[in-house]
């Protein structure tokens, strides 16, 4: 099996474009498997474990900074 990875965009009436380049590669005969992956905005759970994160920093911990 082949992977191939691309953006897509979704047509009005919900189709998805495949980039011509992928698109060639392909036959009527292919079968494929589809992952569709959406890209988020930025969470406030994100924000909540980054803050988290930082705040377990010290400044003890710079000594690794330049390791």
């Amino acid at each position: 099996m082949k992977a191939y990875e691309c953006y897509a965009d979704i047509a009005a009436d919900g189709k998805l474009s495949i980039p011509s380049e992928i698109f060639e590669r392909l036959t009527k005969q292919s079968k494929i498997r589809l992952m569709i992956l959406v890209e988020e905005e930025d969470s406030e759970w994100d924000e909540f474990a980054m803050k988290q994160f930082l705040d377990g920093y010290s400044e003890e911990d710079a000594l690794y900074d330049d390791l």
